[in-house]
């Protein structure tokens, strides 16, 4: 993650995890308008929210074995790491919906070319 990202993920999460515009888990800033992108431009940016899917379904998972060994020792700790499940179920579903879209993209950005 660089600096500009980081301080990005900073801000969001300050306020709450809403952008300026009030619309909570959009990602506005790296969605393009694909009308007039190439194919292989679109192409990557699904290839890059691909990657952040994956990652974001094993932080799920690894959360799911954490709360699990957390209630199994009796950690007070398991009411935060329920809040940080949640948000990284919200994460994996707003990058599955992303997905969907950019993928839908890709394959008119590939029509349009033949």
């Amino acid at each position: 993650m660089t600096g500009e990202e980081g301080k990005a993920l900073h801000r969001l999460a300050a306020s709450g995890g809403s952008d300026s515009a009030g619309a909570v888990g959009r990602y506005s800033a790296t969605q393009m308008d694909t009308d007039n992108d190439a194919p292989a431009a679109t192409a990557a940016i699904a290839k890059r929210t691909a990657a952040l899917l994956r990652d974001a379904r094993s932080v799920q998972r690894r959360l799911d074995t954490l709360a699990a060994t957390a209630l199994a020792i009796g950690d007070p700790s398991v009411p935060r790491i329920a809040e940080a499940r949640a948000a990284v179920e919200r994460l994996v579903f707003e990058l599955a919906y992303r997905q969907r879209g950019e993928q839908r993209r890709t394959k008119a950005a590939g029509r349009r070319i033949r």
